[in-house]
């Protein structure tokens, strides 16, 4: 079975070598690019005043990575170790223990509806000051709900997703093997990824020339709005349940 990775391509080395030890066929084509934020200035001042927050959120590997670094030579580690994170995924989660920090359990789904519910039934939650981080192309849905429950938070941009440049013999080779049917699924691991995916290949019909997987609910639901047919979804949005449910998918049922 092959496999298109869409995913940014430092992430999408690592996915491909899961595959490649079920003997799947993994082929890289990344339709995002993740920079560091466009203003340096603001994701600076937004961890030099943390000492004024008691919580610190993010949604996604990205935002820690790109916070962890910066926070590591600008902050006493002490104050640091003092707040709150809170996250959704169990590699952002690791990402962030790893370097001392304090992190809340992780919410029962993976997605920022659950985790915005979590952080509301906190104790002395009007008490709390919430910081963040995210990239430029994340939901909203976490500081308005806060806010809108009287609750101090505010948004820091920490990556940018951008449409990478690719090179027009490259894009022609992968169309050419989505008309032909030799890609059997094409995986997707964040609405953007979807939508890029789409302005590469803007002739593509999902249900007749390749299956589906998306790495939760939240972009399976951006793939069917865009007309993807979604196939695969795995009970956990990891890469390790996304590879489970594709080594499932190849292997007929008896």
């Amino acid at each position: 079975m092959k496999v298109l990775i869409t995913r940014a391509k430092e992430q999408a080395e690592e996915f491909a070598q899961l595959l490649q030890l079920h003997n799947i066929e993994p082929i890289i084509f990344p339709t995002i690019a993740i920079y560091g934020p466009s203003s340096n200035p603001i994701i600076t001042n937004a961890i030099k005043n943390l000492y004024k927050a008691t919580d610190v959120v993010f949604t996604s590997a990205n935002a820690a990575n790109q916070f962890c670094w910066r926070a590591f030579f600008i902050c006493s580690q002490e104050m640091l170790q003092q707040k709150t994170f809170h996250t959704i995924g169990k590699k952002t989660k690791k990402i962030l223990e790893s370097f001392g920090f304090h992190v809340e359990q992780l919410p029962d789904e993976y997605n920022v509806q659950h985790l915005t519910q979590k952080i509301l039934e906190l104790p002395n939650i009007k008490k709390r000051k919430f910081v963040f981080f995210h990239g430029n192309l994340s939901d909203k849905t976490l500081v308005d709900a806060l806010q809108q429950n009287g609750i101090q938070a505010e948004g820091v941009i920490a990556y940018r997703t951008v449409k990478p440049r690719v090179t027009e013999s490259r894009r022609n080779e992968i169309e050419r093997q989505l008309f032909q049917h030799n890609i059997d699924v094409v995986t997707f691991f964040s609405p953007s990824s979807a939508i890029n995916f789409l302005k590469f290949f803007p002739g593509i019909n999902s249900p007749q020339n390749f299956h589906t997987a998306a790495i939760g609910k939240t972009t399976a639901n951006a793939c069917r709005e865009l007309g993807f047919r979604v196939d695969i979804i795995p009970h956990e949005s990891t890469a390790e349940s996304l590879v489970k449910e594709l080594v499932k998918f190849q292997q007929p049922t008896t």
